[in-house]
């Protein structure tokens, strides 16, 4: 189990790097990486539901869930915020809203990598998820977002070695 689980991990990282660069694409980058989000994060179920099964965690994939619908409505609101815009107090409540879409994504992939680091004892997912949490805050600050790149970056090599470590899954002891 823990082969198929670190294979669809390493499955999902390539993807997600793809995805990353696919952002600098003029014109279609923005849907070519979107598709390949939405394909990555199958992998990334799979491999969370084959780490679910492996540890008996009952948490795990229901905050996987909540983390990958969370930041893709709010990524995807935010990057097409001005064409939402329609008048100043819709643009601002759309705005606002993607942002919440961020902020459970964060909580919920606290939650997420918090448990992905105790159920493989591979600390590097949880500093990915800390560089993460950086980069999603830098994307939502105006005029400094293209910081957040970095950082997003930064936690994909980090989750990538993390899954690349994976080496066994701690059973949850009841």
């Amino acid at each position: 189990m823990v082969h198929s689980a670190r294979k669809k991990g390493i499955i999902y990282m390539v993807l997600a790097v793809l995805a990353y660069f696919a952002d600098f694409i003029p014109f279609t980058g923005a849907i070519f990486e979107f598709v390949l989000k939405i394909i990555a994060f199958i992998f990334l179920f799979l491999a969370v539901r084959t780490i679910a099964k492996a540890s008996g965690s009952k948490t795990i994939v229901r905050n996987l869930l909540i983390y990958i619908v969370s930041v893709l409505f709010g990524v995807l609101i935010l990057s097409y915020k001005t064409m939402f815009a329609i008048g100043f107090g819709i643009g601002i409540f759309i705005l606002i809203l993607g942002y919440i879409f961020l902020v459970i994504s964060l909580i919920f992939a606290y939650l997420l990598y918090k448990e992905l680091a105790k159920l493989s004892s591979v600390s590097l997912f949880f500093i990915s998820f800390i560089l993460l949490a950086i980069g999603i805050v830098f994307e939502m600050i105006p005029f400094i977002s293209a910081v957040s790149f970095v950082f997003l970056f930064l936690a994909l090599i980090c989750e990538f070695i993390a899954w690349l470590k994976l080496e066994s899954i701690n059973k949850i002891l009841n």
